[in-house]
């Protein structure tokens, strides 16, 4: 790949891919404060770049980190495995997860900085509960992602929820959600661009001491529904940065 001339964003690189036939790309840089890329299309890489999937029914077990650190999601138990999917939301790929006992595990401690900001790409597929990312800690140290039938809760240890209100589910709708975290401006999510969601004060750090998962939390609350992307920064995010991350990269492929 070769960098385009009269680059001047500092969060979005734009390249052309030989692979892909000159065309050129937009992807988000890995910065100092990049902790965790899961895609399932990316760039010219090819799927076993991105996944480790099985021979017959393309059960992931392995979702690659195309980062410095190569943090993966895991699941090593076969029923448990989420499935690949083709082209399931608009022309990208996803992984499917049944909202039975489908999940993957990360290790590491991405949300442990006093602010971080991530972007997670879902289309669900039920109004039932679940959890399509979570951190698992001890006591109140966690992080909750909790989607039900009207609400999308965010919430950081015992300190309450940042809420976004859904439409009742009927039928299949893609959102981009990005979410920022920090001890001092508190958390704010948006939805397909639109902030939906603010808590300002009172917001806790997240302590080490705990994994991740992708499809489910801590008690159960399996996702029902297609993730395709999944984007960690240890650090807060501008509204500008959003934006830019959001439009030039994250909407493009998806809305």
């Amino acid at each position: 790949m070769t960098m385009i001339s009269g680059i001047t964003s500092n969060l979005i690189s734009k390249l052309t891919s030989p692979i892909l036939g000159g065309k050129p790309l937009i992807l988000p840089i890995q910065d100092s404060s990049f902790k965790i890329h899961w895609a399932t299309i990316y760039a010219g890489l090819v799927k076993s770049d991105l996944l480790t999937v099985g021979v017959s029914d393309e059960q992931v077990s392995v979702w690659k980190g195309i980062n410095g650190t190569l943090i993966n999601a895991t699941q090593g138990a076969s029923t448990n495995q989420p499935i690949f999917t083709p082209d399931a939301i608009k022309t990208s790929p996803s992984i499917k997860f049944d909202g039975i006992n489908d999940r993957m595990d990360f290790a590491g401690n991405v949300f442990t900085n006093t602010s971080y900001t991530f972007f997670i790409v879902q289309r669900r597929l039920a109004g039932t509960t679940g959890s399509p990312i979570s951190g698992v800690g001890t006591g109140n140290n966690q992080l909750d992602m909790i989607m039900s039938n009207t609400t999308l809760n965010i919430a950081h240890g015992s300190d309450g929820s940042t809420v976004s209100t859904l439409p009742a589910f009927t039928t299949p709708i893609t959102r981009v959600i990005s979410h920022t975290h920090d001890v001092t401006n508190g958390n704010h999510t948006y939805i397909n661009g639109v902030n939906t969601g603010n808590r300002t004060s009172g917001t806790p750090d997240m302590a080490p001491n705990y994994n991740g998962r992708v499809g489910n939390r801590a008690n159960g609350l399996f996702f029902n529904g297609f993730i395709s992307e999944i984007i960690m920064y240890a650090r807060e995010f501008s509204l500008s940065e959003i934006k830019e991350t959001e439009n030039d990269y994250l909407f493009p492929k998806y809305l």
